[in-house]
């Protein structure tokens, strides 16, 4: 009976340390565990704080539920937590949360699923909450023909000969990511934008599902020329360094040299998960690099 109050002693004190650890973090008495009651939209949630928690440390969603603003936050009659949300926005994103309990999401997966009516609404809920948190990383590209080098994400046409050749990212890229392309050397041709397929062939930039921006000021929508769509009317420098970013209906790119944003027609909604970083070069020794923007690059964009 002694070893059995000692070790429920040990227990307690255990728990209290742990508690006041986190109390102390967070200015309030609480622990991950707690199970919250939420009234979203008028519907009623019973979730765990840890669950709560998942949402990136640096998102609105983390901080929400960390603790620190429980007196503050709003509450209904009964004292539960109240968001102004439809349920079902709500609902997608915790399944979302929860399922990073039973194996983290691939990076990519940044679109949740739901009924057209309210698309609109978890978009923005995801962006204010920032759920996916930094849309900030490397992007690995791979050549998809012979004469192309890629070296630290250094994309060199080696042929002996002038001609389209085709790279593009290693992985799919999610709705949401944005990357950074810099030209080094350029003697004619390039296009740069995204492309949802990994079968290309050298002309790759006229393929369905290609959009982007192209020499001599032509922009391509689903392989289409569509002239200089955007007031896209230039074209690509050594030197030129520019910022793109994949949304959930368009392809978006800063021009740093020019100083302008230019965005592309809508995407085929079908495509969500199926793009990837696309360049193609076509003159011996044009030298591209891809990388990770900065934040402030990215901010360019917004």
């Amino acid at each position: 009976m002694k070893e059995k109050n000692r070790n429920q002693t040990r227990r307690n004190t255990k728990y209290k340390t742990t508690k006041s650890s986190l109390t102390m973090k967070f200015g309030t008495d609480i622990v991950k565990d707690d199970i919250l009651e939420l009234n979203v939209g008028g519907e009623s949630f019973m979730v765990r704080r840890s669950t709560m928690l998942l949402a990136p440390e640096d998102s609105h969603l983390h901080a929400m539920f960390s603790g620190r603003w429980d007196d503050s936050l709003l509450r209904d009659a009964q004292g539960k937590i109240f968001l102004d949300i439809t349920p079902c926005v709500f609902g997608a994103v915790l399944s979302y949360l929860r399922a990073t309990q039973l194996g983290q999401p691939s990076r990519n997966r940044r679109i949740l699923r739901i009924q057209p009516q309210y698309e609109e609404e978890l978009r923005a809920v995801c962006d204010y909450f920032n759920i996916f948190g930094s849309h900030l990383y490397p992007i690995f590209m791979k050549p998809v023909c012979g004469g192309i080098d890629v070296q630290d994400n250094v994309i060199t046409h080696a042929r002996k000969i002038d001609g389209f050749s085709p790279v593009i990212s290693l992985e799919n890229i999610g709705v949401g990511s944005y990357w950074k392309v810099k030209i080094i050397s350029l003697k004619f041709f390039l296009f740069a934008g995204i492309i949802a397929t990994d079968d290309l062939e050298g002309e790759s930039y006229t393929m369905p599902s290609s959009f982007g921006w192209a020499s001599k000021g032509f922009v391509y929508s689903d392989g289409q020329m569509r002239g200089s769509v955007g007031g896209w009317n230039r074209s690509w420098k050594a030197g030129d360094e520019a910022i793109f970013k994949l949304e959930q209906k368009n392809l978006k790119m800063y021009h740093k040299r020019c100083k302008c944003l230019f965005t592309s027609t809508s995407l085929p909604a079908s495509l969500d998960e199926s793009w990837r970083v696309h360049i193609n070069l076509h003159g011996i020794g044009d030298q591209v690099q891809t990388m990770m923007p900065t934040q402030q690059e990215a901010d360019l964009i917004g």
